[in-house]
Formats: C-alpha cells, sequence, structure tokens
C-alpha cells in the first residue's frame, strides 16, 4: 500500500473538500482531455484500490501551513467524470474531474514535521511518512 497527498488547488480550495467528503471521492481536474500525459494526471493515475489519500490544503489556499484535512483508503479503481455529468452547482475545474472513491477519516491535523514540503498536486509519500500520517489520524498501518 501507498500513501498519496492530494494537493487542492486555489481555484477549488475548501469547496473541493466539501465535494470529496459529501461524495466519498478523492479527486482532481485537468482543463483539456489533451492534458492526461502531463505529469500530475500521469501520477493521479498510479493511485490504486487499497492506497492511502491525504487531502492537502497549503496555507495560500486557505488552510494552515501543512494542513491535512483529512486521510482516506482509495476504495475503487480511476475513473473520469465529464463536466456534463456533474450535478447540478457542482464546481469543478477542467473539462474532467478525475477521481477515485474514498473512505474519509475527517480532521484536520496539521502535518508540519511530516509534509513541510511542496511537490506538485499529487505526491507519493514515503513509507515514514505514511505511517506519520495513520498515527496522527489513529489509524493502523496496513
Amino acid at each position: 500500500m501507498t500513501m498519496w497527498r492530494v494537493t487542492v488547488k486555489p481555484s477549488e480550495n475548501v469547496n473541493a473538500w466539501t465535494t470529496y467528503v459529501q461524495q466519498g471521492i478523492i479527486a482532481i481536474g485537468w482543463p483539456k482531455r489533451s492534458d492526461d500525459d502531463a505529469p500530475q494526471v500521469l501520477r493521479f493515475q498510479e493511485i490504486q484500490k487499497g492506497d492511502w489519500v491525504v487531502a492537502h490544503v497549503p496555507e495560500e489556499r486557505g488552510g494552515g501551513p501543512c494542513l491535512a484535512l483529512g486521510v482516506g483508503c482509495v476504495l475503487g479503481p480511476y475513473h473520469e467524470v465529464r463536466r456534463s455529468e456533474l450535478p447540478p452547482g457542482d464546481m469543478w475545474n477542467g473539462d474532467f474531474r478525475r477521481q477515485y472513491k474514498v473512505e474519509w477519516t475527517i480532521g484536520p491535523r496539521s502535518l508540519r514535521p511530516i509534509l513541510d514540503y511542496y511537490r506538485g498536486t499529487v505526491h507519493r509519500l514515503e513509507p515514514e511518512e505514511e505511517a506519520a500520517i495513520l498515527r496522527s489520524y489513529g489509524l493502523p498501518p496496513r
């Protein structure tokens, strides 16, 4: 199993987190279908069922310095939803919402000692970072 940090984009901010919780997903938007070879999209598609994800909101995007809003376990495969298929009022950035179903453990946690760096929207964490984050949420390692 692997843990991934998914950083909430400025245009999505905390509204994205509300969508994540209400719909039981983790997602990223991307402007065009031709961007499917963008490194962040390809990295996001590496996530597997059973992996962990951390929803990360950096300070400049309305969160704390290294604030995680929740940690979740991925329940299913990668899926794309076209903007036209989203429910009315569902704000999203891009033509597609790329997503996975997730079971969330909710709660803000300051992860400054663990995640005090930025490496793009989607980043695979080291095993020791994963273990520290799971401990902060009181979850057993998988």
